[in-house]
C-alpha cells in the first residue's frame, strides 16, 4: 500500500500526466521509507496516510498543469499577507482567528487546505472534509477538540499548502523520524515556492490573506524572500509549557496511526524539531527586519484582542470599533477551556520542567519568558 512508485504511478494515471515537479519523487521515497522504519503502523494508519499522500501527490500534478497553464502564479499575492508563526501551543490558533475576522481578511479554511485544487466533475470537498474529521475523532483515544479545536469550515493553518512538497509538518502523523531529520536539514525552498503558486490560485479580489502556521518561524528569511511585504507576527511561550504539550498532541495522532509507539525516540525528535524553532528565533532577522512582531504567549491570554488591535496598528492595518466588537464577541465563545482541560505533565515524558527551562534558557531570556 504504501510503495512510492505506485503510488506515484497511481496519481499519474488519474490526473492524466506525470509532470510532478522537482523534488517529489525524493521526498516520496524519505517519506514512505521512514514510515516504513520508523512507525509501527497499524492497518487503518496504512490507509489514512496512504490517503493523505495520494491527495497530496495529484494536487501535486494539479499544480504543475496550472503552472503550464498560467507561468504567472509564480508571484507573491497582490496585497501583502499577514503571516502567525511562533512556537506551537503559543496562542497561534487564537490569534489567527481573531485576525481572520478582519473586514478585508482572506483566512483559509480547513476543508479547502485539506485539498486546494479542486479535481474534475463536481467539488465535494467541504463534505469529504466533514467525513474525513468525523473519522479522525471516532478513532482518536482521547477528543482533540480540547487540545486543537478545527472543523472544516474554520481558519486553519496553511502548512496544509505544504503536503503537495511533501514537507509538511501536518504529515507527521506517524513518527516518521528520519524524514523529520531530513526536513529539519532541508530549505525548504521547493516547499515555499509551491506554497506562494498555491496561494497565487486561492486568493480572493481586494482581499489580504491572514495565514497561520507555527512553523513558519523556521524559515522567515525565506518567506521574506519570496513575499518581501508580508508582515510577520511570531508568538513565544516557556518551551517548559510548549514542548510537552506538543508531545501530548503529536502522540494522540500517533497512538491512531500507530501499533505502538517508541516514547523516547518521538520526545528527542519533538524536542529537536522545537529547538529549531527557537533557534531560527534567535538568529538575526537581517532584510525582515521590521516586518515582524513579536507577542508573548501571557499577553495573547491576558488580552487576545488588545494584542490584535496593536498588530494592525503597528502594521497600519484597518480598524475599527466594529471589528472590535466581532473580536471580543469570538473571545467570549472561545473560552481557552471551552472544549475540556488540556492537562499535560513533562515528568511523564521524562523532561523535567527545570531540565527544559535549562536547555532553552537563551531563547527564554532573549523574550522575556523567564520572568513574571
Amino acid at each position: 500500500m504504501l510503495d512510492a512508485p505506485a503510488m506515484l504511478a497511481a496519481a499519474a494515471a488519474a490526473e492524466g500526466h506525470e509532470q510532478f515537479g522537482e523534488g517529489t519523487r525524493a521526498m516520496l521515497e524519505v517519506l514512505v521509507g521512514s514510515l516504513k522504519q520508523d512507525a509501527r503502523l497499524a492497518f487503518h494508519g496504512r490507509v489514512h496516510l496512504h490517503g493523505m499522500l495520494m491527495t497530496s501527490l495529484r494536487v501535486r500534478l494539479r499544480l504543475e498543469a496550472a503552472r503550464q497553464r498560467d507561468p504567472s502564479i509564480d508571484r507573491p499575492p497582490t496585497r501583502p499577507p499577514l503571516i502567525v508563526c511562533g512556537l506551537p501551543r503559543s496562542g497561534t490558533t487564537l490569534l489567527h482567528r481573531l485576525l481572520a475576522l478582519a473586514d478585508d481578511a482572506r483566512p483559509l479554511l480547513l476543508w479547502e487546505l485539506m485539498e486546494p485544487i479542486a479535481g474534475p466533475g463536481p467539488d465535494h470537498r467541504r463534505e469529504q472534509a466533514d467525513r474525513k474529521l468525523n473519522r479522525l475523532q471516532a478513532f482518536l483515544p482521547v477528543s482533540l477538540d480540547a487540545q486543537h479545536y478545527i472543523r472544516g469550515d474554520l481558519p486553519d493553518e496553511d502548512g496544509h499548502l505544504f503536503k503537495p512538497s511533501l514537507v509538511s509538518s501536518l504529515q507527521y502523523q506517524a513518527p516518521a523520524l528520519s524524514w523529520l531529520d531530513r526536513m529539519l536539514r532541508d530549505d525548504l525552498e521547493i516547499g515555499y515556492r509551491n506554497w506562494r503558486a498555491l496561494l497565487a490560485l486561492l486568493a480572493a479580489p481586494g482581499r489580504r490573506f491572514v495565514l497561520k502556521d507555527p512553523f513558519h518561524a523556521r524559515r522567515i528569511g525565506l518567506i521574506s524572500s519570496l513575499v518581501p511585504e508580508a508582515m510577520i507576527v511570531r508568538t513565544h511561550r516557556d518551551p517548559a509549557q510548549v514542548v510537552p504539550s506538543f508531545h501530548k498532541l503529536t502522540m494522540t495522532m500517533h497512538a491512531v496511526t500507530c501499533t505502538a509507539l517508541d516514547v523516547p525516540a518521538i520526545v528527542a525528535a519533538n524536542t529537536r524539531w522545537i529547538e529549531s524553532i527557537t533557534d531560527a528565533c534567535l538568529a538575526p532577522l537581517g532584510g525582515s527586519q521590521g516586518r515582524v512582531i513579536d507577542v508573548d504567549y501571557r499577553a495573547i491570554v491576558r488580552d487576545p484582542v488588545a494584542v490584535a488591535r496593536a498588530i494592525h496598528a503597528q502594521f497600519g492595518l484597518a480598524w475599527s470599533d466594529d471589528l472590535e466588537a466581532r473580536m471580543r464577541r469570538f473571545v467570549a465563545d472561545n473560552g481557552q477551556r471551552k472544549h475540556g482541560d488540556n492537562r499535560y505533565d513533562p515528568d511523564a515524558f521524562g523532561q523535567p520542567a527545570a531540565a527544559l527551562r535549562e536547555r532553552f534558557a537563551d531563547y527564554r531570556r532573549t523574550f522575556g519568558l523567564d520572568v513574571g
